[in-house]
C-alpha cells in the first residue's frame, strides 16, 4: 500500500541512529563520573559499567512487563491507511491513544501481543487531543498501564517510550524530561505537559512514556524527530479522563465561568483576580464576584491564572467544586456545582497550540 508519513516525510530513524541517540543518552547521564580525576579512571570506568547496567536492566525489565499493554492502531480515513501507537489502561480494553489517529476513521484495528482486534472509538477529548478506543475482546486486555495521579516529574528524571516505529515491533526509547509547559507562543495548552528529550520516529505518536521503575507518567502528544523532542499530556490528566469514562460514559468536562487576571499585588499569596463573571454560570450562581482573589479550586492551590487553567482541566460538569477566596481581606469558601463546558470557541484558554498530529503515521492521499 502506498503510505505517507506527515511528520518530517524524509527524516527516519534508522535503528542505528537510534542506537546512537540511546548511546548519546547514557553519555549525558554519566558525564558527572567523567569530569573526576585522571588518576581514578578505572574506579569511575568500573562505576559508569555499573551504571550502565542497571539502567539497561531496567529497560529490559520495562519492556517484558509493559509491552504487551502498547499496541499498534490502524485504520483508514477513506484516503489511506493510518497507523500510530496507543496503549491499554484498563482490564476492560480501553485504549488511549492521539485523537488524529481515530478521528474521523473507519475499520479502527488494534494489534497488540501478536492478536489483532476491532476497535470502537468511544469518545475524543479535543482539549488534550487524545481519544478512547474499546476493543472487542476484553479477555485479552490483561496487561494495561493504569494511569497515575502524577503531573509532574522533575528534571533530568530518565524516562523510557514504547512505541510502533513504522513496521518494526514494540520498541523502547530512552530520554529525559527537560521540563514542563503550559503554552505554546500566544496558545495555551489544557493543562501543563511534560516535556522531554526521547528521539521518537513516525508511528510512536500517542506512546506511553515511562520512568525507570515502569511507571506510566504520560502519553507522547507532539514531537520533533529531528531536535528528538517531544511533549506528553500527563498520567494525572489521562486518569482524570478515564475516570470521567467510566463514570459518565463520556469526557464530561466542567466549566465555572469566571475570568482571571494577574493582580499587581497578592492577596494571601495569591495574584489570581477575578476580572468578571459569566452572567448565568455556575460562578455567578455561587456569588464569585468581580474583584475576588482566588486562593484554591478544589484540593488545586492557585497563586497565579495559570494555575487555574491546570485547575480546571480536573473539573467534572455536574460535580461540587469548593472554591477558597479572599473578599476585601477576608477569606471564604463557598461550593459550587461545575456547569457543562463551553464549545472551544466560547472557552478561553482551552485550545492545544500544536495539532497532535506530529508522529503519525497515514497513507498517501
Amino acid at each position: 500500500m502506498n503510505r505517507r508519513l506527515v511528520f518530517n516525510r524524509s527524516f527516519y530513524f534508522r535503528r542505528e541512529n537510534r542506537d546512537i541517540a540511546l548511546c548519546a543518552v547514557f553519555s549525558l547521564m554519566l558525564l558527572p563520573s567523567t569530569l573526576c580525576a585522571a588518576g581514578r579512571g578505572e574506579q569511575h570506568h568500573s562505576a559508569s559499567s555499573g551504571l550502565s547496567a542497571k539502567v539497561s536492566e531496567s529497560i529490559r525489565t520495562i519492556l517484558r512487563d509493559r509491552s504487551t499493554s502498547v499496541v499498534r492502531i490502524r485504520c483508514h480515513d477513506g484516503n489511506g491507511e493510518i497507523v500510530g501507537t496507543g496503549f491499554s489502561i484498563d482490564p476492560t480494553g480501553t485504549i488511549i491513544t492521539l485523537a488524529e489517529i481515530v478521528r474521523g476513521a473507519q475499520d479502527i484495528m488494534v494489534e497488540q501481543a501478536g492478536q489483532t482486534f476491532p476497535a470502537t472509538l468511544t469518545a475524543i477529548d479535543p482539549r488534550s487531543g487524545v481519544a478512547f478506543l474499546k476493543i472487542s475482546s476484553a479477555k485479552d486486555s490483561a496487561a494495561f498501564l493504569p494511569p497515575l495521579p502524577i503531573s509532574n516529574a522533575p528534571a533530568l528524571t530518565p524516562v523510557v517510550s514504547i512505541g510502533y516505529p513504522r513496521e518494526q515491533q514494540a520498541t523502547p526509547v530512552l530520554g529525559m524530561i527537560t521540563g514542563s509547559k503550559n503554552h505554546e507562543d500566544d496558545a495555551y495548552y489544557c493543562v501543563t505537559h511534560l516535556t522531554a528529550s526521547i528521539p521518537l520516529s513516525e508511528g510512536e505518536g500517542g506512546s506511553p512514556v515511562l520512568d525507570l521503575n515502569g511507571n506510566l507518567l504520560g502519553i507522547v502528544i507532539t514531537g520533533n524527530t529531528q531536535l528528538g523532542t517531544c511533549t506528553i499530556l500527563p498520567s494525572s490528566a489521562i486518569e482524570q479522563l478515564h475516570h470521567n469514562l467510566l463514570r459518565y460514559g463520556g469526557i464530561n468536562p466542567g466549566w465555572v465561568g469566571a475570568v482571571v487576571e494577574l493582580a499587581a499585588v497578592p492577596q494571601k499569596n495569591s495574584r489570581t483576580r477575578v476580572v468578571s463573571v459569566v452572567p448565568g454560570s455556575p460562578a455567578e450562581s455561587a456569588g464569585i464576584r468581580p474583584g475576588d482573589t482566588l486562593l484554591a479550586l478544589g484540593s488545586h492551590a492557585i497563586h497565579t491564572p495559570d494555575d487555574v487553567l491546570d485547575a480546571s482541566f480536573y473539573l467534572s460538569a455536574g460535580e461540587p467544586l469548593h472554591v477558597t477566596l479572599v473578599r476585601e481581606g477576608t477569606t471564604q469558601q463557598l461550593v459550587l456545582h461545575c456547569g457543562e463546558r463551553p464549545l472551544p470557541d466560547e472557552d478561553i484558554g482551552s485550545a492545544s497550540p500544536v495539532p497532535p498530529v506530529s508522529l503519525v503515521g497515514e497513507s498517501a492521499r
